[in-house]
């Protein structure tokens, strides 16, 4: 990515964020040969690899609050592409889930690692999802926090399901532009109080969707999952899907988690045969609500598979 005023001020909101934590990141930058673009991430501790997928239109430090409750781990947060530093992609016409694969393959080359525990939410979930289905061998153990994007059925809330219809998307986007106000009103969308947003990630967050291609990216993508507030049947997963991951898995769900509700979550634990399940927190981002019984649970999960 060229050097932009709004990368300078994401740049400095992401090392502010981060100290807030007391987070100590190192950054890469790898190729993600099989996309043709380069991949950033941030790499946290020393031990067995643990890679980190975050959702939607977030970004790997917003992984953050969890980072330091999962200890003893490589913790390796990628920017999903498009998002974050990572390069940039137009979502549409992209067959999805092989990009998907190719990318988790790609950043997991990128740092040197053959095989990884996985936590991931949302958007995430569903890549790592694919990419288990695809690459079991690569994958140790998954710990799912929120409902992972599209499985058994579901969707999004309606106000996310505009953001796929070309031109109103925009529009949208375009009543409510980053701001602190925003950003509240979107971790309330998601199921949270909104006194869970610190100052430092309230900023962060507005200086990554001020980031030059955010907003194409974003958007993009939803067209391609939510094409005309519909779910694109191509990318969604279904019991017969889960029942064929052999790996173990742990789903942590918000009580009121506003993307599936604790029954589509029971239903995951009884269709995937590896599997438990957590209720933790309210919302999608459970970590955000109770980081350390997140990252408790998923370091005692990973930790005895060693």
């Amino acid at each position: 990515m060229s050097r932009d005023v709004r990368v300078d001020s994401f740049r400095r909101a992401e090392e502010t964020y981060l100290r807030s934590l007391g987070v100590e990141a190192r950054e890469h930058v790898v190729e993600l040969k099989g996309l043709g673009i380069e991949g950033r991430y941030l790499e946290v501790g020393q031990g067995p690899p643990v890679l980190m997928m975050h959702g939607g239109g977030g970004l790997g430090a917003g992984w953050a609050p969890l980072m330091p409750h999962v200890g003893g781990f490589r913790l390796i947060a990628p920017d999903r592409p498009g998002f974050g530093l990572t390069d940039y992609v137009d979502y549409r016409g992209v067959d999805l889930r092989s990009h998907a694969v190719r990318f988790i393959s790609d950043i997991l080359d990128g740092a040197q690692v053959e095989t990884a525990s996985i936590i991931a939410n949302s958007m995430g979930a569903l890549w790592s999802l694919w990419f288990t289905l695809q690459h079991p061998e690569r994958v140790s153990r998954l710990s799912l926090m929120g409902t992972p994007a599209l499985i058994l059925g579901t969707s999004a809330p309606g106000g996310m399901r505009l953001l796929g219809i070309p031109g109103l998307n925009r529009l949208t986007m375009a009543l409510e532009p980053p701001s602190p106000k925003q950003v509240q009103t979107l971790w309330q969308r998601m199921g949270h109080d909104p006194a869970v947003c610190t100052p430092e990630m309230i900023e962060l967050i507005i200086r990554l969707e001020q980031l030059p291609n955010y907003k194409n990216a974003w958007l993009s993508l939803l067209q391609n999952v939510l094409p005309f507030s519909r779910v694109n049947q191509k990318v969604t997963l279904g019991e017969s899907d889960l029942g064929r991951i052999a790996n173990e898995v742990l789903y942590i769900w918000g009580e009121r988690d506003p993307f599936g509700s604790v029954r589509v979550a029971q239903r995951a634990r009884a269709v995937t045969p590896n599997s438990r399940l957590e209720i933790v927190g309210v919302g999608h981002l459970p970590w955000t609500d109770e980081p350390i019984r997140c990252g408790s649970l998923t370091a005692k999960f990973f930790g005895s598979a060693l």
